[in-house]
């Protein structure tokens, strides 16, 4: 019988706020056949896909792990979401043991544990690991305050819409991005080393939700802009593309 374990893409850790647009994803043997991805199409910022659920199956992808990704709404679905999260939030990891993660940096620990080897994505420890747990957490920081944004123009009445917010959600945005930006060198391939990690996954997913919002990362962090094209289009991270 063909083993298979749960990936529910919905909102964990640092994000505060679900997207419409959730994921839902089987994770298959690696030797079995890729099953179809169906993505719906992008309506707002918000709904291009929840960022730690993309941080995640960016994450399988560079490991080699087939997955199917299926569209779940956090308001729709609930129970069928929550059935493998109590919380109804996204991402949640069923393991084949029946053991549940539900925070995408469970989930990510795990990956590297299982799947990274000698070369997992977050370095194991010392300044490396920091390094990349500070971009890691500059970026998804970064999708926190996108979606509060998206949210305030979208979720709320018009009669309601606080601008002072999304304005300062904005602000935040563009610091920290423009804060990563500053630390690319353009002669190098990744962000940070000689090789990929989750300082490159998490600038993809930022960088992209930002543009989303309306950020023009083309004319305000060149370099970054620069990064991410070049890695949005390996094969890895194709998963970030409506």
């Amino acid at each position: 019988m063909q083993a298979s374990l749960k990936f529910i893409g919905t909102l964990s850790g640092m994000i505060l706020a679900c997207s419409d647009v959730c994921l839902f994803v089987n994770l298959v043997p690696v030797a079995s056949r890729l099953p179809k991805i169906d993505r719906p199409g992008a309506r707002n910022a918000a709904d291009r896909g929840e960022p730690l659920t993309i941080y995640v199956a960016i994450t399988l992808n560079i490991y080699g792990v087939p997955f199917e990704q299926r569209a779940l709404s956090g308001f729709d679905n609930r129970t069928e979401v929550r059935a493998s999260n109590p919380l109804g939030r996204i991402p949640a990891l069923v393991l084949d043991s029946g053991e549940t993660l539900i925070d995408s940096n469970a989930i990510i620990d795990h990956l590297d544990e299982v799947y990274g080897h000698d070369r997992p994505l977050t370095p194991p420890g010392g300044a490396d690991r920091r390094a990349v747990l500070k971009v890691a957490a500059i970026m998804m920081g970064a999708c926190e305050k996108c979606l509060h944004a998206a949210y305030e123009r979208n979720r709320r009445p018009p009669e309601k819409l606080y601008q002072p917010w999304i304005d300062d959600c904005i602000a935040q945005v563009k610091n920290a991005l423009v804060a990563v930006d500053a630390m690319i060198d353009p002669k190098k391939p990744y962000l940070l080393f000689e090789r990929l990690t989750q300082a490159d996954v998490t600038a993809v997913v930022a960088e992209r939700l930002a543009r989303g919002l309306g950020i023009d990362t083309d004319v305000q962090t060149t370099r970054l802009r620069a990064l991410t094209r070049t890695l949005a289009g390996e094969p890895f991270f194709h998963v970030t593309e409506p």
